[in-house]
């Protein structure tokens, strides 16, 4: 896996950056469902047109459902999310950073969360989440 990346890293740069913003948007979605389109733009600090062209594209692939009181994965949202976390979590160098840190602390598990839990409320949400899970 770790060569595929590295190729499409120097291939298809811009690719990575696009997996990463809508895989950002999927992320933030499962966590506030329902959200707004202008919630949304001003947590991920993305325009709302460009927001709007991802939903849209998100939708158009079936991960998004629209509703009036805001948006929600899909069944199929939500299976391609958790497919993308490990992948996602490759690409930024997390897993490596998780190693190097157990290393370096001595102990059996660490967990890096991404996020800013002083800008993003959900931050603390999801790690809770997360921790309860292990």
């Amino acid at each position: 896996m770790r060569t595929l990346l590295e190729v499409q890293r120097k291939l298809l740069p811009d690719f990575l950056l696009v997996m990463q913003k809508r895989y950002d948007i999927l992320r933030y979605i499962k966590m506030m469902q329902p959200v707004g389109r202008r919630s949304l733009s001003v947590s991920l600090n993305l325009t709302e047109r460009t927001l709007r062209g991802e939903v849209d594209f998100l939708k158009s692939q079936n991960l998004v459902n629209i509703f009036s009181s805001g948006m929600t994965l899909t069944d199929e949202g939500i299976e391609i999310l958790d497919k993308l976390e490990g992948i996602m979590r490759e690409v930024m160098g997390i897993d490596i950073m998780e190693r190097q840190l157990q290393d370096l602390l001595q102990v059996d598990e660490v967990i890096i969360v991404s996020g800013n839990c002083d800008e993003t409320p959900w931050v603390k949400k999801n790690w809770v989440k997360l921790v309860q899970t292990v």
